[in-house]
């Protein structure tokens, strides 16, 4: 995802140079959003589509099998975790100020989270990756977090998140990025995305069914 680059002008050389050489300026940060809980929000103040989308991703927890592009017309299983009751769901009251912010790791065909009419976000999600076609996407859960969109965004739900791999897996790739996404009519869709210093691949999933349901 294409993140904005500021250039900084100094006008005075001992503000732009340190003892080691200049003063390197951080990339802005995705730190302003901000939530707060449906039960400490008056009814008449929940933002429309709200009770929609956490509907459906209150639906989203199960176990599935899904085609996996990287596998050749074989399938990859993966297990969805993530669910809160309607009185503990987050909230966006401020939303992110910078674009770019929120699921970076999806495919160049999606925006992020600040792009959409972004109405909730819940932290407390996973994504297990259990028989991937490479050793670093196999029996890996990834810690995701998961927002809720408007009717005007292309999905419901999308969670996203990613892990560094360990060597002992031996796996050819470092990290692990995982998305899952519901759309507005309920289809499942999403991906495994496996990089290194070098390369990077990532298996489409489609053709989502639910074995079990957790």
């Amino acid at each position: 995802m294409h993140r904005p680059t500021f250039f900084v002008l100094c006008l005075v050389a001992t503000a732009c140079d340190g003892e080691g050489g200049p003063i390197e300026v951080p990339p802005p940060q995705c730190n302003d959003l901000s939530t707060t809980l449906v039960g400490d929000i008056p009814y008449n103040q929940w933002p429309a589509g709200a009770d929609t989308a956490h509907a459906t991703m209150n639906v989203m927890a199960a176990r599935y099998v899904a085609s996996d592009s990287c596998k050749e017309g074989g399938i990859t299983t993966v297990k969805v975790t993530g669910e809160v009751p309607w009185e503990s769901l987050p909230l966006v009251t401020t939303p992110f100020s910078e674009v770019g912010c929120g699921c970076q790791e999806d495919a160049a065909a999606y925006s992020a989270d600040s792009e959409y009419d972004h109405l909730g976000q819940y932290d407390g999600g996973t994504v297990f990756v259990e028989d991937g076609y490479e050793p670093g996407a196999q029996s890996v859960t990834v810690f995701t977090g998961t927002a809720l969109f408007g009717s005007s965004a292309p999905f419901l739900v999308r969670s996203c998140g990613g892990v560094q791999l360990e060597p002992y897996r031996g796996s050819a790739y470092t990290s692990l990025d995982v998305v899952f996404r519901i759309d507005q009519a309920g289809q499942r869709s999403g991906s495994y995305i496996l990089a290194n210093e070098d390369e990077t691949v990532e298996c489409v999933l489609t053709n989502w069914v639910i074995e079990a349901v957790e």
